[in-house]
């Protein structure tokens, strides 16, 4: 499931840039579980924060690599 942009249409962004979405700009769905664990991931490294061992998705290995 990906965000439905029609909630956006009244929203004039910045400059009049259309909003977008993951979607529209990569040309195919996002799985947002594997979003998710590379925010975390990436989050942990610029605040040189360690993660528990019990945040073990496979999606996060990757996002590491």
């Amino acid at each position: 499931m990906n965000t439905d942009l029609s909630f956006f249409n009244l929203i004039i962004a910045c400059d009049g840039e259309q909003v977008t979405s993951m979607e529209d700009l990569l040309g195919h769905e996002v799985d947002l579980a594997a979003v998710e664990d590379r925010i975390v991931v990436h989050f942990a490294n610029v605040f040189a924060m360690e993660l528990r061992e019990e945040w073990n998705r496979q999606d996060a290995k990757t996002a590491q690599g």
